[in-house]
C-alpha cells in the first residue's frame, strides 16, 4: 500500500471503530438465517458456515469499500457486509472472517480454485461473470463516474475529455467503456493495476481524471480531500455489486442471498453505508430494487445479443432515478441518481 494511503488510514482508524462499536438502534435484521446440514448426502459440499472460518477475498486499497489498515485488520463497507453475513450465518463459535486481498483479474479464479470462500470486492454481477461463478445480491448499485482534482470545473461532459488522459486498471470493462467511448470522445486511456495506482497518476498530473464506480471514487475523495468526483458526469449504465461464490456452493449462495434481503433494506445496512461512504451522498440511491436479488441470485443471467457501437458525439448517458426505501436519511444527494438495471439487463463489469 503507498504511503500515502497508510498516513490517512492511520489519522482515521480510531475514530472510525469508535464510530462503528457506537452503532445501534433502528430496525435490525431480521433473523432469517436457514438450516444448515452438516452433510445430506448429495453431491453438495459441506457449507462454508459450518467452517471454523469463512475466507473472502476482498480489495486492500479501496477507502470506503474495503482496505487493509497498517494494523493488518480491514474496514469499509465490503468488509462490514461480509462480517456481517458470516455472524448471522456461521456455526455458532465460528471465527470472524480472514479477508485476503484480490484483485480485479482474478476474483473467478479465486473462487474457482477454492483460494476463497466467497468474494465481496466491488464485485459486479453480469451475465459472463455468472457463466463461471454464481451471486447472491444485488446489495448496491452505483454509476461508473471520474475523479478528478477539488477545485477543477473543466469536467462537465464527457465532451470535455477530448485531449485528456483518464486513467483505469484492467479486470473490470470500465477500461473497456473507455477506450471504446474515447473512439469519439478524444481522450487517452492510461490502463494502471489498481485504485491506488491511478489515484497517485491523478495526483502526480500524469492524468487528468480517474474512472471507475462512483462509489469506489467517493471512497478515495473522502479520504484524500485533494481529489473530488465530478459531480454531473457517468458513463455507461449502473453496476451491481453481489457476494460472489462457487456454483457448486448452491446452497450457500441461497442462504446469502435470503441474508442480503432482510440486510439490504434493514437498518444494519444504512448504518454500514453511512459509516463507510460518509461523503458519498443519499445511501437510497445505491440501492438496488427488492425484486432483483431474487433475480440476479444464484443462476446464470441471459446473455444480451447486441452489436456495441461507439456512442455518437451527442450520446451523454442520463441516469434514471432509482427506488427510494421507507427510511429517510439524513445525507445529502447524490450527484447522479442511480437506477438498478432488471436480471435481463448486463451491466458493466467492476
Amino acid at each position: 500500500m503507498r504511503g500515502a494511503l497508510r498516513t490517512w488510514l492511520a489519522g482515521v482508524l480510531s475514530g472510525t471503530l469508535l464510530s462503528l462499536s457506537g452503532c445501534g438502534g433502528g430496525t435490525p435484521v431480521p433473523d432469517i438465517t436457514p438450516p444448515i446440514s452438516v452433510n445430506s448426502g448429495s453431491s453438495s459440499p459441506p457449507s462454508i458456515f459450518q467452517q471454523d472460518t469463512v475466507r473472502i477475498g476482498v480489495k486492500n486499497n479501496q477507502p470506503g469499500t474495503s482496505m487493509q489498515t497498517p494494523t493488518h485488520g480491514w474496514i469499509g463497507f465490503d468488509v462490514l457486509l461480509g462480517e456481517q453475513l458470516v455472524r448471522r450465518l456461521g456455526k455458532p463459535g465460528i471465527d470472524p472472517p480472514r479477508f485476503g486481498d484480490v484483485t480485479s483479474g482474478e476474483r473467478e479464479a479465486v473462487l474457482t480454485s477454492g483460494g476463497e470462500d466467497l468474494v465481496i470486492a466491488s464485485y459486479s454481477i453480469t451475465p459472463k461473470r455468472t457463466d463461471v461463478v454464481y451471486f447472491a445480491g444485488p446489495y448496491a448499485t452505483t454509476y461508473q463516474g471520474f475523479l478528478v482534482h477539488a477545485g477543477d470545473a473543466w469536467l462537465n461532459s464527457l465532451d470535455d475529455l477530448k485531449g485528456r488522459t483518464v486513467c483505469s486498471w484492467g479486470g473490470t470493462t470500465s477500461q473497456d467503456e473507455l477506450v471504446l467511448q474515447s473512439q469519439v470522445k478524444g481522450y487517452t486511456v492510461m490502463s494502471k493495476t489498481d485504485a491506488e495506482s491511478c489515484r497517485v497518476e491523478l495526483e502526480e498530473h500524469r492524468a487528468d481524471a480517474v474512472s471507475t464506480d462512483q462509489l469506489i471514487l467517493y471512497g478515495l475523495a473522502n479520504a484524500f480531500p485533494g481529489l473530488a468526483v465530478a459531480p454531473k458526469v457517468t458513463i455507461g449504465v449502473p453496476n451491481v455489486y453481489g457476494v460472489g461464490i462457487k456454483k457448486e456452493r448452491y446452497e450457500d449462495c441461497l442462504r446469502i442471498r435470503d441474508f442480503l434481503k432482510g440486510y439490504v433494506f434493514s437498518s444494519d445496512w444504512l448504518q454500514d453505508f453511512r459509516n463507510s461512504l460518509p461523503t458519498a451522498g443519499k445511501p437510497e440511491s445505491y440501492l438496488p430494487k427488492p425484486t432483483d436479488i431474487d433475480a440476479m441470485s444464484c443462476k446464470a443471467l441471459p446473455h444480451q445479443d447486441q452489436v456495441v457501437q461507439a456512442p455518437t458525439p451527442s450520446e451523454t448517458p442520463v441516469p434514471s432515478e432509482s427506488a427510494t426505501p421507507t427510511e429517510s436519511a439524513t445525507a445529502t444527494p447524490t450527484p447522479t441518481e442511480s437506477a438498478t438495471p432488471t436480471a435481463s439487463a448486463a451491466p458493466n463489469e467492476s
